[in-house]
């Protein structure tokens, strides 16, 4: 009986170990996948100020060099483009992740349970094992007795 409670105990603490770990990292990609969401935040705003100052040269009318404005428009879309690539593996990665620990989790609790029916049957077998010692020792008695 102790040694399938200090199994079960043990098992806990593992589960609890690793459940600890995923929550970790978890939180970690958290962390990341927020950067990289403030970082296309930014980067948005920025785009849009572009925006404005592109629709407001090309209005005026003025001959301005605009090559550089659009050089550097292009240049912020392709990062905002790289970020947004970036921001979907994160994602995919975090969900990936999430996946992982509910299997974990539902194996752990799969094993648990069958643990408890294990120390259940043990406990079975060991009062009918009790009982028919009882049994054993009271008809040898028995038998002397005559």
């Amino acid at each position: 009986k102790n040694s399938t409670v200090e199994e079960i105990q043990i098992i806990g603490t593992e589960i609890t170990e690793s459940l600890d770990e995923h929550e970790k990292e978890l939180s970690k990609l958290t962390v990341q996948v927020e950067g990289i969401l403030n970082q296309a935040r930014s980067s948005l705003v920025n785009l849009d100020k572009m925006d404005g100052i592109v629709d407001a040269l090309k209005s005026s009318g003025e001959k301005l060099n605009t090559k550089f404005l659009e050089e550097s428009l292009s240049s912020v879309q392709k990062r905002q483009e790289v970020l947004s690539e970036l921001i979907q593996k994160h994602e995919k990665n975090l969900d990936e992740k999430i996946e992982a620990i509910k299997s974990d989790i539902f194996v752990q609790s799969t094993n648990v349970g069958k643990l408890a029916h294990i120390q259940l049957k043990d406990r079975e077998r060991d009062q009918q094992q009790v009982a028919e010692r009882k049994n054993l020792v009271k008809k040898n008695f028995e038998a002397l007795n005559q």
